[in-house]
């Protein structure tokens, strides 16, 4: 071992010293600040075996917010839009304000377990978003441990955050009637109908078009969504979602007179009207 003691220091004197490489790209590596000998010497000796082990020691210093603007960006080609917007929020906000300013190889399993401590006693966020900022550290992790970045993954080490199930709240058919009668006259009284009568989600009632509504058949195709951000996603957000609905008699009736009115605010101003074949839109067929 080669530890040493700094007199000139008030606190924290001991340090190591090492040689990694061999020739031209040998390296000196110093560091500093143990409280004493046998510190210093683990410390050396977990670097040893990181080096023996294949660390990329340069790599190894890249703070984790430079290295999650990389990971983020990789995620572009394998989640949808909507997905990695939410992964970006849930890094933004609340793991990078934590260990963004920290190094890969400085991430320790007390700095992950902290966080989630953290943002479970601050109810900022719920038990499943605490899971998905695990899964999100976890794989950004892997990933930095797979390319030799860091020799583990120290969120290996942390228990996924549980979370607790909520008991589904629903109305009775009456509650349902009653305020399906009193939005009678909105506009938007449709997408009120097919939510309560289909069971369709927000952005996929949002996204539907006329094409994909057989009032014959009565039939609902699910195949396009309409995303958060305004834009429009073909395919729904998982495979189980793909699928299509029947629809009854009396929804498919309502939906006769919303097709009549749609196609009468068509012809009142071509000029002005986006025709974009959706069922829930506004007064001149822009997305609602």
């Amino acid at each position: 071992m080669t530890a040493f003691k700094d007199d000139n220091l008030k606190k924290n004197k001991w340090y190591f010293v090492i040689e990694d490489g061999e020739g031209k790209n040998r390296k000196r590596i110093k560091r500093r600040g143990f409280k004493t000998k046998k510190e210093a010497e683990a410390a050396e000796l977990e670097l040893k075996n990181q080096l023996k082990g294949g660390l990329n020691l340069e790599a190894s210093k890249t703070l984790y917010r430079d290295y999650m603007k990389e990971h983020l960006r990789d995620k572009l080609t394998s989640v949808k839009a909507g997905t990695l917007k939410m992964y970006t929020a849930l890094v933004n906000n609340h793991i990078l304000p934590v260990l963004g300013g920290l190094e890969l190889a400085e991430i320790k399993p007390r700095h992950i377990q902290n966080l989630y401590n953290s943002l479970f006693e601050s109810g900022k966020l719920s038990g499943e978003n605490i899971q998905k900022v695990h899964s999100i550290i976890n794989e950004s992790l892997n990933k930095a441990a797979a390319h030799d970045m860091i020799v583990k993954n120290p969120a290996l080490a942390v228990k996924r955050p549980k979370a607790e199930k909520k008991e589904m709240l629903y109305w009775s058919d009456d509650e349902a009637h009653k305020f399906l009668n009193a939005s009678k006259e909105d506009r938007y009284y449709y997408a009120f109908l097919l939510a309560l009568t289909t069971g369709m989600r927000r952005g996929e009632i949002l996204g539907l078009r006329w094409k994909d509504v057989d009032l014959e058949k009565r039939t609902i195709s699910i195949v396009q969504t309409l995303l958060l951000d305004g834009t429009f996603q073909i395919g729904a957000k998982t495979d189980a979602g793909t699928r299509m609905i029947g629809i009854d008699s009396n929804t498919a009736a309502e939906l006769r007179k919303l097709k009549k009115r749609c196609n009468e605010e068509k012809i009142s101003d071509p000029s002005i009207y986006q025709d974009n074949d959706l069922v829930i839109c506004t007064s001149i067929g822009t997305p609602v």
